[in-house]
């Protein structure tokens, strides 16, 4: 089935051509269509890297979580959900638990199952009602983007049940310029040539695991 939602466009704003959420001044990266092709372009490289919609190490761990238990139906959250791909190919692999997506915006262009949703959000203010809700968390190229990653992630894993888990993964945000130098931080007011506006928060070094 086609899930009924709003039309993508209505929840964007436009800045020189591109599509940009409406819903954080923080994350600057578009997401409109041509943005959702590459996140999910991006998500086929994460799994031919881990092999699995997850790192193979914590297979049999995701396995465990996710197996019903006196009646009561898993629930994962894919938080930073992005084109949805992860969210739905979850879902179709494990059709008897609930997956729920959640980004600042919808891809409109994605078939979801009918064990799949997705809710509109912004993950540093609007958890709080997902408290200890979830048997798994996943959480994909997301903490980069944010002012506090520490303090959000520990938002993120009080929306665990006892028990569950949490799977993250992320790159390195330093920004390089032509020369193969570290990018300067970009400032109101200045010429940026060469110059990056993510930079202003300074290199973030990640890794994947899981808690």
């Amino acid at each position: 089935m086609v899930e009924t939602q709003e039309s993508q466009v209505e929840d964007l704003k436009f800045v020189h051509g591109r599509g940009m959420n409406s819903r954080s001044e923080v994350y600057k990266l578009p997401a409109d269509s041509v943005e959702m092709q590459r996140l999910a372009v991006q998500h086929r490289l994460w799994k031919l890297l881990e092999l699995d919609l997850y790192p193979l190490e914590v297979a049999s761990r995701v396995a465990d979580v996710l197996r019903s238990s006196n009646g009561e139906r898993p629930r994962v959250l894919d938080l930073g959900s992005g084109s949805g791909i992860w969210t739905v190919e979850m879902a179709n692999k494990f059709p008897d638990v609930e997956v729920i997506g959640f980004d600042l915006v919808k891809n409109a262009d994605i078939t979801v199952p009918s064990n799949c949703r997705f809710i509109l959000g912004d993950l540093t203010t609007d958890l709080a009602r997902f408290e200890g809700q979830f048997n798994l968390i996943h959480c994909r190229a997301v903490t980069g983007h944010l002012t506090d990653p520490s303090g959000s992630l520990q938002i993120i894993g009080r929306c665990l049940k006892p028990g569950g888990i949490l799977i993250t993964g992320g790159g390195d945000s330093t920004i390089f310029n032509k020369q193969k130098e570290v990018a300067k931080p970009a400032a109101e007011g200045e010429d940026n040539h060469g110059r990056s506006w993510i930079a202003r928060r300074g290199p973030v070094a990640q890794g994947r695991g899981a808690v």
